[in-house]
């Protein structure tokens, strides 16, 4: 109920455009709902810088069943959040016992802020259903613990497997599940006593009597290695897969230096995110180099909450639990390999959250348990909590109403987001403002001046402006900045031949004819700069080719009559 009051707003918002084009609005694969031509394609392939197969099919499914109706798409990924919340809820009552203190983890993972994103982006739904596959996982793995066989253990290893092919940040899993057998299962320790009376509960620890219940720590880790070698190849498609999306940066552009100093502040801004969660953004661009007492005093935090952590470890084993649940499961994504020029990212936080949601729901209790008035104070003080973080979830929510207002409070509460100005100006192109999608455009260029993207999205808004001059400038700079990018020559070439540059249009034209020979419409164009120029002979022949290559080409047709006639042909001498 918490979680649809929080919500059920965004059953009414429209898909944004930031990367919900390429998951589902014109991925001409997923608008075809579920084929087997479609699935397939799934499996090969590694767009998005993904090997993801069951998150296509999942959008898949939701255009079959939805079409392009946004807000069927959004109900697929509330529901998921539920059945996540629930599945969460579910496993550690089952481990624990512990009814409250498992409510208490569910009630903050359901509503906390950070995770607005993965739940109202529909791009997200990896996240979420990945989610939901390593939940079914951890919940298997428990079953597997109390009755050890190899069928169990074969589920475990194909429900894990299912959460790889949803996004590969699962591949942490294995070391979740250590986790797990130390702290609440205790499957190193023998001689448990407990039953199914009334003690057959305790909040540190449980497993039913059954034989096997007991493992020594070498079967332990070698149970995860079926899953890690699994895991292997799904984690080098997606190093191949972000470098074919030009997503991984290379160390040359993020030295180790950067990536490590990164990391360290990236863990503590997280903790802070979760504590004091606003302002929050879509994205958060990397400052390059941050100021070495922040990395310093980051690097001592961690240190010493490590050692605390490690110190209480033995009388309470949930901290350490908790604390490299944290630690580990952000390992994939916090910075050592750098993929795109965000410094951090909300959605990172879905699973590694849980962690510190184990230290708070038992500690706080642990450190309160010699107080008379302890279990009304953590009651009032837990219901206060969760009413407070639904209000401010639901207020960052809103900002996802659509793709202005989502990327106008990143612009807000951030610095050099040239991103969000970027985005923001697209969205404002759209909608026909031009001059207020000019300034975002300046902005993001001055922070980012050869930023590709930008530079041609600036010169086909100054087009539409009709101003050719500027335009040609920002064409000019995009090109220098891929000088192998077609759609930017073409772009370039066009635009000169509107100005009457005719000469330098041939020369692009003629490039982009070398890569695609049988593109009528650059014989067409080039036939027209030709002409211009006075080589009529050579303009005639290109759009011959034009109209060879498409029969019914009207404008390559009147080009030709024109140049046929003499007068023109004379004029055009001329």
């Amino acid at each position: 109920m918490a979680v649809v009051a929080v919500y059920w707003q965004v059953l009414d918002y429209p898909f944004i455009k930031f990367d919900e084009e390429q998951y589902v609005t014109k991925n001409p694969h997923v608008l075809s709902g579920i084929s087997l031509e479609g699935m397939v394609w799934a499996f090969k392939t590694i767009d998005a810088g993904f090997w993801q197969p069951l998150t296509w099919l999942s959008h898949m499914l939701d255009c079959q069943i939805y079409s392009l109706i946004a807000g069927g798409h959004h109900l697929t990924n509330l529901l998921l959040h539920i059945a996540n919340t629930l599945l969460l809820f579910l496993f550690f009552h089952r481990i624990t016992g512990a009814f409250w203190k498992s409510g208490f983890v569910a009630a903050l993972f359901a509503v906390h802020p950070l995770h607005v994103e993965s739940v109202v982006w529909v791009a997200g739904r990896k996240d979420l259903l990945s989610t939901f596959f390593w939940l079914l996982t951890m919940g298997t793995y428990v079953v597997y613990a109390e009755r050890p066989g190899i069928h169990w253990y074969l589920l475990v290893l194909l429900i894990f497997f299912l959460g790889l092919m949803a996004k590969p940040m699962v591949v942490t899993l294995p070391f979740v599940l250590l986790l797990m057998d130390i702290w609440p299962l205790k499957r190193y320790r023998s001689g448990y006593s407990i039953g199914n009376g009334s003690n057959a509960h305790t909040d540190t620890g449980m497993l039913k009597n059954s034989p096997g219940k007991d493992a020594s720590a070498t079967r332990m880790v070698l149970e995860k290695i079926p899953m890690i070698v699994s895991a292997v190849p799904v984690g080098l498609i997606t190093i191949v897969a972000e470098r074919h999306a030009g997503a991984l940066l290379t160390i040359e552009a993020f030295p180790l230096d950067m990536r490590i100093a990164n990391g360290l502040i990236s863990y503590v801004r997280y903790m802070g995110k979760m504590i004091w969660p606003d302002p929050l953004a879509i994205f958060y661009p990397h400052p390059g180099f941050w100021p070495i007492w922040q990395v310093t005093a980051s690097g001592l935090l961690l240190v010493l909450l490590s050692y605390i952590v490690l110190r209480c470890s033995k009388r309470c084993p949930y901290l350490a639990v908790g604390w490299l649940w944290y630690m580990g499961t952000l390992v994939p994504v916090i910075g050592f390999f750098q993929i795109g020029s965000h410094s951090i990212a909300d959605r990172y936080t879905y699973v590694p959250l849980i962690g510190l949601f184990i230290i708070i729901a038992w500690g706080i209790p642990d450190l309160l348990k010699k107080w008379r008035y302890q279990r009304s104070f953590l009651f009032i003080s837990a219901a206060i909590l969760v009413f407070l973080l639904m209000i401010i979830t639901s207020k960052q929510a809103r900002y996802w109403q659509n793709t202005i207002t989502l990327f106008t409070h990143a612009v807000e509460v951030t610095e050099n987001n040239y991103l969000s100005h970027g985005n923001l100006a697209v969205a404002l192109m759209d909608q026909g403002h031009l001059d207020r999608a000019h300034y975002h455009y300046r902005e993001a260029l001055k922070i980012k001046p050869h930023h590709f993207v930008i530079n041609m999205n600036m010169g086909n808004l100054l087009v539409m402006q009709g101003k050719i001059d500027q335009a040609i400038f920002y064409y000019r700079r995009a090109l220098r900045t891929e000088p192998n990018n077609g759609v930017a020559r073409r772009n370039l070439a066009d635009t000169l031949l509107r100005k009457g540059l005719y000469d330098e249009a041939i020369s692009h034209y003629q490039w982009l004819l070398q890569i695609t020979p049988d593109n009528p419409e650059l014989h067409n164009n080039l036939g027209v700069a030709l002409a211009f120029s006075g080589q009529v002979d050579r303009a005639v022949g290109h759009l011959q080719i034009a109209l060879r290559l498409r029969p019914d080409y009207p404008e390559a047709k009147d080009n030709l009559v024109k140049l046929q006639k003499p007068s023109q042909r004379a004029k055009q001498a001329k």
